[in-house]
């Protein structure tokens, strides 16, 4: 069988969403709409589609290409005017050689039996799929499928666009009361279709339409990958797509559909919400009643649009972000085990770490977490601990010894070891900072910084390893931090993380097997 599908692609009531994509690519739960309408197709019969195409055709025929990966054969046809789709109707159905064929719309998906509504050869008029919009029946309107004989398509006009070819078809279907009544029609053709026809889906009311990801509990859907903090709350139904990472007490539901690769930050909730894909969700945002697609934020009572332009409140997840992402899951699992390992020779470490001086001491400061957004108000600090030697010892002495004398770098690199790297690993656990980044700064300490050097301080990580501990010292000029945390914080990649975590260790175990202590200290740039 044959099917014809109108995806032009345009949205006058959704111009901000379809703008950059064409109405059938916006995602319904887990795939794009046009996916599941070539699904249902396929799983009816049909094996032959061919697909109109009008808005960005180049983005729909990448996501079907040919057709293969679903058994059947898709052909498409670029309209060169809109007023010339009866015409192209004409002219496929036509080629096809076959009486009847089914006409399908790529932003609608009626629930109805195709098979059993076919006309009978010898029929003339067009069979359509109405809903009713009162409970009487009186009043219907076209979903945009209807089964069309090759008399009917013959009698199209060449000059016809869709709505001139929803009239023409009504009038003959009408005619001879051709209407097939449909209880479900999901349509995304508006802001509240959309969010009613992910709570269709999440209902499990439409027959025949499966969602990717493994049920765990009822209503609750999660796919691979996805990274689910043991404090978030889900409340049914809920879907969240692969590669999804949701952050401390986030609550979720009901009617919650997380597209992939989205990240949900700490504190944050979605109910009777569409988080569209690739999208980051700030710290505490609340997310009612809207559709997000990026930084786009649609409230649906309110029927408006806005466009944040704070990354930090909501964007779109790019490379860097993700990077950043990974980077901080990969930190979080280095420091589980470093911990483990620590509990395991606790006693050696206590015993060795006596050793190194006594009178230490725990401190405390509250330093910001990173990135974080330019308005002081939104700082978010976390308690930050560490060891000093000695009660009376100040911030800028910690690296003397007692007669007030500068300390071997060997010295140096062992009580940062002990007295801030293995304190540290408990906030690095919690996701408060990472192994590697720019050095931990209370609210205070950042304002101090200079205009540029904050701006790019705020778009990094913090870490335990610095760059500047590296190639610098643990004592280095205002104008050597400053170069080294601007190229970190502008530069800084996966592989240059492990490189400076390989010769952090490096100086440790120089350190802590050298007879002296007193090993040489490394300096020059990153490889």
């Amino acid at each position: 069988m044959v099917a014809i599908i109108l995806a032009d692609g345009k949205s006058c009531k959704m111009k901000a969403l379809t703008q950059d994509c064409p109405a059938p690519l916006i995602p319904l739960v887990d795939r794009p709409f046009i996916q599941h309408v070539v699904e249902y197709l396929v799983g009816n019969g049909f094996h032959e589609l061919d697909i109109i195409l009008d808005h960005l055709p180049e983005m729909i025929e990448s996501l079907l290409e040919d057709g293969t990966r679903w058994g059947c054969r898709i052909r498409f046809h670029l309209l060169r005017k809109t007023s010339s789709i009866g015409k192209t109707i004409r002219l496929i159905h036509q080629r096809s050689g076959e009486e009847t064929i089914l006409l399908a719309e790529a932003t609608k998906l009626p629930e109805v039996d195709l098979l059993q509504s076919r006309p009978v050869f010898g029929m003339n008029s067009p069979v359509l799929f109405c809903t009713s919009n009162d409970s009487k029946g009186s009043s219907q309107e076209w979903t945009g499928w209807a089964w069309l004989t090759l008399k009917c398509t013959l009698d199209l006009p060449d000059r016809c666009d869709k709505k001139g070819l929803e009239l023409a078809l009504l009038e003959k279907a009408r005619h001879k009361k051709n209407t097939i009544p449909v209880s479900h029609c999901i349509d995304i053709n508006t802001y509240k279709g959309i969010l009613e026809s992910h709570r269709i889906m999440l209902d499990k009311d439409f027959q025949g339409m499966l969602l990717r990801g493994k049920e765990v509990e009822e209503g609750i859907w999660l796919s691979r990958n996805v990274i689910l903090h043991p404090t978030a709350k889900i409340n049914p139904p809920v879907y969240i797509g692969r590669n999804c990472r949701i952050g401390k007490r986030v609550q979720l539901g009901p009617y919650a559909s997380i597209g992939r690769n989205c990240v949900l930050d700490e504190h944050a909730s979605a109910e009777n919400a569409v988080v569209f894909p690739n999208t980051y969700v700030g710290e505490a945002l609340e997310l009612d009643n809207v559709i997000v697609d990026r930084n786009l934020l649609i409230n649906i009572r309110l029927d408006s649009e806005a466009l944040i332009t704070d990354p930090f409140i909501l964007s779109g997840m790019k490379d860097r972000q993700v990077r950043k992402w990974l980077s901080g899951v990969f930190s979080q699992a280095f420091a589980c085990v470093l911990l483990l390992i620590t509990l395991l020779f606790s006693p050696v470490i206590a015993i060795y770490a006596r050793s190194l001086g006594s009178g230490r001491f725990m401190t405390k400061k509250m330093a910001v977490k990173l990135p974080a957004s330019k308005d002081r108000t939104m700082w978010i600090t976390y308690p930050l601990f560490g060891f000093h030697a000695g009660r009376d010892r100040k911030e800028h002495d910690k690296y003397t010894d007692t007669h007030g004398l500068k300390k071997s770098p060997g010295r140096q690199i062992l009580d940062h070891f002990f007295s801030t790297f293995l304190p540290g690993l408990i906030n690095v656990a919690r996701g408060d900072l990472q192994i590697v980044g720019v050095e931990p700064r209370t609210p205070d300490e950042i304002s101090l910084l200079d205009d540029e050097w904050r701006e790019a301080y705020l778009k990094s990580k913090a870490g335990l390893i610095t760059e500047a501990i590296i190639n610098f010292g643990f004592d280095p000029s205002p104008h050597e931090l400053y170069s080294a945390e601007m190229l970190y914080s502008r530069t800084f990649r996966k592989l240059s993380d492990l490189t400076l975590i390989g010769r952090y260790f490096r100086m440790v175990l120089s350190a802590a097997f050298s007879k002296n202590a007193e090993p040489a200290q490394e300096t020059g740039s990153l490889p």
